[in-house]
Order: structure tokens, then C-alpha cells, then sequence
């Protein structure tokens, strides 16, 4: 009876999302769906709770790593795999609505380039944007991934990067896990020395983008720091 019962309520919830409904579903139900195909024999209701309680909200649940993500009651190696294929989608979604984008001509531009990238990570990371003398776009790498708070940057990497691309200018861009878009001491630290350092190829740093939770933030379209990217 109690099958019967779990496989009834997977079949309403199933007819919901069916009709049309999903965008109406609560995050505990739209993820308790997800699960059902990862757990085919399990009521995937009090798993789905366990995870949003564990992580406080349906977003960070994608973001976790998979560690954090096996500490949770009733979650398995295929159930890391689901979300984890998941998130790598919804990145993979965001990176690809840069593809028509052939030149970055403003801190508009800058700061929605940057967010598609990055925004989706829930461990900092760094990128430089290569462009060549015109703003046109030449490529887009990850020069460093850290940890929630932090990450280490190999400026070595960052110039071969810069050099192999030809570039006559670059953007930095890294984000903020925390969602906070203010610029660190060490943040102005890094923008300072990576301006220096390039200026000795004859290379111009248009911007630093910082990316946080729902914004972005242009470190070169605000006055207390416009004056480090004359």
C-alpha cells in the first residue's frame, strides 16, 4: 500500500510539471522531481527537504560540491552525478549567450560577458577576456579557481595567456561566491599589480569586473577607482 501511495504521488507531481505547472512547483517539490530519477524506489520528498535545509536555498544545492553533497541523509553517488549535471548545463546555458558577442564596448557589456561566465560557481575564480585594439573579443580563460573566499592567482598564467591570444588589451573578471561586489583590499591589490605587469607588454587593462550574486560591479565605472585604468 505504501508503494502504491509513493508511486501515486510521483505520478500527480509528474502530471504538474507535465502541465505546464513546473515554474508554479516550490523549490523542495521541483527538486524532490528531479530526484526521481536518480532514487526510483525511494520517497524523494524528505531528501529533497534535507538538501534545502542543508544548503538554504534550491541555487546553493547546485552549487555544492560533492563532499558537501554526500554528507546528506539519503544522497548518493548518483544523485551527486544528477545535480552536478545540472549545474554543468545551467553553466554551459550561461557561457553560450556569449557566443554572439564579438566586442565589449562598455562596462554594460563588460559586466553581463563576465556574469554569464561566472555567476553559476560557487567557489571564486578568475578569467581574464583577451581583446585585440578595436575592443573585438579574441578569447576568454580561466586563469585561477580557488575556494569560496579566495583564489590564488598565477600571474605567470595570466600572461601567457594574455601573449599566446596577441592582446592588446584584457579584462579581469572574478566573482564573489558570497555575493558581496565591493572590491577587497586584496581585489585592488591584484588590479594594480596585473595593470603594472602588463604595461610592460604594451598590454592596457580596460577593467576589473567583480561578479556577485545578482549584479556585477565595474571597478573602472566607479570614481574611486576609475583613475587606476587611465
Amino acid at each position: 500500500m505504501a508503494k502504491m501511495s509513493r508511486d501515486g504521488h510521483r505520478q500527480r507531481l509528474k502530471k504538474q510539471f507535465d502541465f505546464g505547472e513546473g515554474a508554479n512547483l516550490p523549490d523542495h517539490q521541483l527538486l524532490e522531481l528531479l530526484l526521481f530519477y536518480s532514487i526510483p524506489r525511494i520517497d524523494t520528498k524528505p531528501i529533497a527537504y534535507n538538501l534545502i535545509n542543508r544548503f538554504g536555498t534550491l541555487e546553493n544545492v547546485f552549487k555544492a560540491d560533492k563532499d558537501a553533497l554526500l554528507d546528506v541523509e539519503g544522497v548518493g553517488e548518483n544523485t551527486v552525478a544528477l545535480i552536478k549535471l545540472f549545474n554543468s548545463i545551467k553553466i554551459r546555458n550561461n557561457e553560450n549567450r556569449n557566443i554572439k558577442a564579438k566586442k565589449i564596448s562598455d562596462a554594460g557589456m563588460a559586466c553581463k560577458y563576465a556574469k554569464n561566465v561566472l555567476s553559476e560557481y560557487a567557489a571564486e575564480r578568475v578569467i581574464i577576456i583577451t581583446m585585440r585594439s578595436n575592443n573585438e573579443i579574441i578569447g576568454c580563460h580561466t586563469v585561477s579557481k580557488g575556494c569560496a573566499s579566495f583564489s590564488p592567482v598565477d600571474t605567470t598564467e595570466l600572461v601567457k595567456q594574455t601573449l599566446n591570444d596577441n592582446a592588446s588589451k584584457v579584462i579581469i573578471a572574478h566573482n564573489h561566491p558570497t555575493g558581496n561586489t565591493e572590491p577587497s583590499g586584496n581585489d585592488i591589490e591584484f588590479t594594480l599589480s596585473v595593470i603594472s605587469l602588463l604595461r610592460k607588454f604594451n598590454v592596457t587593462v580596460l577593467d576589473h569586473i567583480i561578479v556577485g550574486k545578482d549584479e556585477a560591479l565595474s571597478m573602472a565605472n566607479v570614481k574611486e577607482y576609475k583613475r587606476y585604468f587611465k
